[in-house]
């Protein structure tokens, strides 16, 4: 657990070392967060900030700062590693890693969900089924992307601190 993470700090310190590392990691952190507070807001008639942020549970609200924080890193990293590899080789990205952010950040939205009224925008997007999934498993569905954005965070580690002889940046 200690190697993790003195894995996980070097990398970090890394990507958040320039200015446009910790920018990212700032701006994307803040803008995430902000979805997740925005979308029930936007999506339910009638809701306001102020009424949304009163009904959700502080257990919502460590959990959407888990994600937010997590995805800002995550996503700082990925810059960091972009930057490292147009420097020595000339790569573009890929569709995968695009789908795999995407991913991270949709389940991470999924997970949030804290209320019947944010339960009716799902509804509206997915359908009943869909809906009551996530109200079913609303917790596995939460550890799972945590889960998921500590795996990604983990793997992006090694490859800034080139542990990986695969996928080493420099």
């Amino acid at each position: 657990m200690r190697k993790i993470m003195n894995e996980f700090l070097t990398a970090s310190k890394l990507a958040l070392k320039t200015n446009l590392g910790l920018c990212c990691f700032v701006l994307i952190s803040i803008v995430i967060f902000l979805f997740f507070v925005m979308v029930p807001v936007l999506s339910i008639p009638g809701n306001d900030i102020l009424f949304q942020l009163s009904i959700t549970p502080p257990v919502v609200f460590v959990l959407m700062a888990i994600l937010a924080f997590g995805n800002g890193l995550l996503i700082a990293m990925q810059v960091y590693i972009r930057k490292a590899i147009k420097a020595h080789r000339n790569l573009k990205i890929t569709a995968a890693k695009s789908a795999t952010a995407l991913g991270i950040i949709l389940s991470s939205l999924a997970a949030t969900v804290a209320c019947v009224a944010c339960y009716s925008s799902l509804l509206a997007i997915f359908g009943l089924g869909a809906s009551i999934f996530f109200a079913t498993y609303r917790i596995p569905i939460s550890i799972f992307a945590v889960a998921l954005t500590l795996v990604a965070l983990y793997f992006s580690s090694r490859r800034i601190n080139s542990h990986c002889d695969v996928c080493a940046v420099h």
